[in-house]
């Protein structure tokens, strides 16, 4: 298990579902630049990471480093994510930039 709560294979230490009303007080927070915020919401948004990318179609490995290269892009980008709508659709865009990247890459190793 790494320090973002989740192990090798892709799998979380997931916690309750966080309020709309908490994420929107840690994103403040995290816009801010309070490092305690910035985990919190990278916690909090886990599960939705998790979800976008359990339908990738990736292997096991290939999913969980998406996993975490969405959730350590998370802290260097929340100053360009407004509110929580924002937040969901930057984290999909991610995921998706991230997958489509891993695929472009094994094409080329192959020799499409």
């Amino acid at each position: 298990m790494d320090s973002d709560g989740v192990d090798v294979t892709g799998q979380a230490s997931v916690s309750p579902p966080v309020e709309r009303e908490s994420v929107a007080a840690l994103l403040a927070a995290a816009r801010e630049g309070n490092a305690q915020a910035q985990t919190a919401l990278r916690a909090a948004v886990l599960p939705v990471i998790m979800n976008v990318v359990r339908r990738s179609g990736l292997g096991a490995a290939d999913r969980a480093a998406v996993v975490q290269v969405v959730a350590s892009a998370l802290p260097r980008q929340v100053g360009l994510i407004n509110d929580e709508d924002t937040l969901v659709l930057w984290l999909v865009a991610a995921v998706g930039h991230e997958v489509r990247r891993r695929d472009a890459h094994a094409v080329r190793l192959q020799g499409y």
